[in-house]
């Protein structure tokens, strides 16, 4: 009797956690096309005005739009990831040149706030993986440090390890209490938003990363001290050429 009540509160709780997916997945197709439009609008007038104060408006606009697409597009990563709806691109990287396009990329937003950042990378590191996958997981963390770190600096970092690569980012930012590292990479969690110094942040980003990296066959860490900053440490397991094509 034990076993079947336990059976049937299983199948309830995937039940209810298919429902969520599903909510998520249409919430998030529903809001793309009106967020692509009042987004294009808004980059229409701060382009075209002549009023400062109008391009000020249009600026905070497209601000607000540029988070609220973050948030989609998260929603429908963790969306795809559910139903294995993701592609996967296996193909051999260079890791230094991988590393240091991403580190480019997000040097005006680090420049933005005055921070630093700076990259680690060992050299002549060649390594077969999901190329997609890896993308979104360091887009995502150096996009967390970055918003998280008031000061200092963001590192990259990466190497081969044990068959892998290990990639970090590190950062001198605000921290988290100990009492949240558990919950942190949860869905839509509250640690998120208590980092964030205006109480902002939908808490996906994370658990996008953790749940990329762990469909990539790979581990994820986290160390944190309030004040002192964070590091989160990806391990990513190299994929042989036979398994290109599985």
């Amino acid at each position: 009797a034990q076993s079947r009540h336990a059976d049937e509160k299983l199948a309830a709780l995937r039940e209810v956690n298919d429902l969520k997916s599903d909510i998520v997945n249409v919430v998030a197709h529903e809001l793309r096309s009106p967020l692509s439009s009042i987004m294009g609008f808004a980059e229409l007038i701060a382009v075209t005005t002549k009023e400062e104060e109008t391009r000020d408006y249009a600026n905070t606009a497209l601000q607000g739009g540029n988070k609220l697409s973050e948030i989609v597009n998260n929603m429908l990563d963790l969306a795809r990831l559910n139903d294995g709806g993701i592609e996967t691109k296996i193909e051999e990287i260079e890791l230094s040149k991988l590393l240091e396009g991403f580190r480019k990329l997000f040097s005006q937003s680090a420049g933005r706030k005055d921070l630093e950042l700076v990259a680690e990378i060992e050299s002549g590191v060649k390594f077969r993986c999901d190329s997609g996958g890896l993308g979104r997981v360091i887009s995502n963390l150096l996009q967390n440090s970055i918003k998280f770190t008031r000061q200092g600096r963001v590192t990259l970092r990466g190497k081969r390890s044990a068959g892998g690569i290990l990639v970090e980012v590190e950062d001198t930012g605000i921290g988290i209490p100990a009492d949240d590292l558990p919950d942190i990479f949860g869905r839509f969690s509250n640690v998120d938003k208590s980092r964030h110094p205006e109480g902002k942040g939908a808490g996906l980003g994370l658990a996008l990363v953790k749940e990329t990296v762990e469909a990539m066959g790979g581990r994820i860490s986290i160390e944190s001290t309030v004040d002192k900053g964070t590091c989160v440490s990806v391990w990513i397991p190299e994929v042989p050429p036979a398994a290109e094509g599985a």
